[in-house]
């Protein structure tokens, strides 16, 4: 299984690579987006979280999630909504420019490719991203 940071890097050097060409703004982000997905996953994971006033352990978002869904079940959230979540209560001094990348996002993959984005901003964005998680 690949490490949430190595994961991280991965997708953030794709996402400088594509941002070179300022043609593919809609994968920029994309690929930004997932990046700081990583890395929240490596700056939160492995750490203790409660449920239900009962701290547990967690070694990864997806072990975090079963447990989340378990004791939320009449909650309709997703995985994006639960990390979301997550971010804002424990990584609050990030979770603008998280939700930011999200959204641009998902105006990039479900409403229109062709997105007005400054490809600099993005990558600022990002890059606070990382320096705080990592």
């Amino acid at each position: 299984m690949t490490k949430a940071i190595d994961h991280a890097k991965h997708n953030y050097d794709v996402c400088i690579y594509l941002s070179k060409d300022k043609k593919f703004i809609d994968w920029v982000v994309t690929t930004a987006y997932y990046s700081a997905i990583y890395f929240t996953h490596h700056k939160l994971f492995p750490d203790r979280y409660s449920f239900k006033d009962r701290m547990n352990f967690y070694s990864t978002f997806d072990s975090y999630a079963r447990d989340y869904f378990l004791h939320n079940s009449k909650v309709n959230d997703s995985l994006h909504g639960i990390r979301k979540k997550l971010v804002e209560e424990h990584l609050s001094e990030i979770s603008i420019e998280f939700s930011q990348l999200k959204d641009f996002c998902w105006t990039a993959r479900y409403k229109t490719y062709n997105i007005n984005l400054d490809v600099n901003y993005i990558i600022e964005l990002l890059d606070k991203i990382k320096k705080n998680c990592t």
